[in-house]
Parts: C-alpha cells; sequence; structure tokens
C-alpha cells in the first residue's frame, strides 16, 4: 500500500513539473508575441528609410548609425539594415561612377 502511496506522489511531482515546464513555454511564447506586436516601426516607415538610404546612401549611413545607437531592439535591426543597404549601395555607385571616368 506503501508503494502505491509514494509512486503516485512520484508521478504528482512529475506531472507538477511538466506543468511548470509548460507554462514557462506558454509565457516564453507570449512575451515573444508581444514583442512582435509592439512594432514601433511600420513596413512602409521601414521601406521609407531603406529607400532613403539607396537614394542618399550618405544619409542612410547616417540614419542608420542613429537607429543603431538606440535601445530598442527592432530599431537597431532596422538600423543594421538602413546601414548594409546605404554602404553596398555607395559602393555600387561608386564603382559605377568610376567605369565612366
Amino acid at each position: 500500500m506503501r508503494e502505491k502511496q509514494t509512486l503516485t506522489d512520484e508521478e504528482k511531482q512529475r506531472i507538477e513539473e511538466e506543468e511548470r515546464e509548460r507554462e514557462q513555454a506558454r509565457r516564453k511564447i507570449k512575451k515573444e508575441e508581444e514583442e512582435n506586436t509592439n512594432s514601433l516601426y511600420s513596413r512602409s516607415e521601414y521601406a521609407k528609410y531603406i529607400i532613403l538610404g539607396l537614394l542618399l546612401p550618405i544619409v542612410g549611413i547616417i540614419v542608420g548609425i542613429v537607429f543603431m545607437m538606440k535601445s530598442d531592439k527592432q530599431a537597431r535591426k532596422m538600423g543594421e539594415t538602413i546601414l548594409c543597404w546605404s554602404i553596398i549601395f555607395m559602393i555600387l555607385l561608386g564603382v559605377l561612377f568610376s567605369s565612366f571616368l
């Protein structure tokens, strides 16, 4: 009789542990969803800054650096993207113009 009680106690502990793990997973998913839905910058604004970086690469580099200095994770990612595209386009423009000279 005593073995059945310890067995059920072990099962209860295992079930409680599984419940805690599920709850932690739910919290993690909820936190990630909140981060994704609390977007400060819309896609159109994101595209606007990238186009600015392509048309005026020097301005895009400055804007990219400014965004990278912000504490918001999304803003830093946006700054990195703007900076990368501005540098790539500046190099392409340099190669293009140097081929005409």
